[in-house]
């Protein structure tokens, strides 16, 4: 996947509890956050439209990646 200005990766391997799936390369300069998976809870649990929103964008990436590997 191609990724834009604004948008995140590594999410579902923090819901999850498990090892991230994928490599990133970033093709120009970035701005990168990285979360610890406690302060990653902790965001989720204090802004819940947040969470709202991460948990409908991580469905559709779980769908569109086994849809993907579907034989």
């Amino acid at each position: 996947a191609e990724l834009g200005p604004g948008e995140y990766f590594g999410e579902i391997a923090l819901i999850l509890d498990i090892p991230r799936t994928a490599s990133v390369t970033a093709t120009s300069d970035s701005l990168v956050l990285c979360l610890r998976q406690a302060d990653f809870k902790n965001l989720l649990g204090e802004h819940l439209y947040f969470a709202k929103s991460l948990e409908q964008a991580s469905s559709r990436r779980i769908s569109d990646t086994r849809h993907k590997t579907a034989c």
